[in-house]
């Protein structure tokens, strides 16, 4: 955005919405904290983690065109997180030759899915999960034909996500993980 919201006031709300209206938006968030987040040009999907436990993960996963980012962030989704805060964000970012690997934005979107799978709602018809999953759907077909270039330096760090929660596949300890991804190097 080109407004700050401190500063710019009705400009900034302006701008804010016509950024919004050219987009898909859908924000995956703990469901304590849902209450009353919202807009008509985002979704927000409260997920209910089983176990009484929160949904804290912060990947985002921005797509253009030709490109798709994704953030693993500390920063919770406020205003200070996002403003204020001392935060780190690490950046993956998928291109036709780029150098990391689909396989790594295929499990990325496939943890997203798995989280939708939490929240409230159907699949079928035209609600906030339906479109998620249409998003993630789209985003994979992009990236399908895309290749990978190796990068120039073998020292070049290698993405391995390691996801973490109750849910199928996530659930092995840890440590155990991070081991069997140093076998795998």
């Amino acid at each position: 955005l080109e407004t700050d919201p401190r500063e710019d006031g009705a400009a900034y709300l302006i701008n804010r919405e016509e950024k919004l209206a050219e987009t898909s938006v859908c924000v995956l968030v703990d469901r304590s904290n849902a209450e009353g987040s919202g807009s008509a040009r985002w979704d927000v999907l409260p997920v209910s983690v089983p176990g009484q436990r929160i949904m804290h993960a912060k990947v985002s996963v921005l797509a253009w065109q030709r490109w798709i980012r994704v953030l693993v962030a500390s920063a919770n989704l406020t205003e200070p997180g996002y403003r204020k805060n001392q935060e780190i964000f690490g950046a993956l970012d998928f291109r036709d030759e780029g150098e990391v690997p689909g396989a790594v934005l295929d499990q990325v979107l496939s943890f997203v899915e798995a989280v939708a799978t939490l929240a409230p709602g159907s699949v079928a018809g035209q609600g906030p999960k339906t479109r998620l999953l249409a998003l993630t759907r789209n985003l994979r077909e992009i990236a399908r034909p895309w290749t990978t270039t190796p990068p120039k330096r073998r020292e070049s760090p290698e993405a391995r996500p390691i996801f973490l929660g109750p849910l199928e596949g996530l659930r092995a300890p840890i440590l155990t993980r991070l081991g069997q991804a140093m076998r795998d190097l």
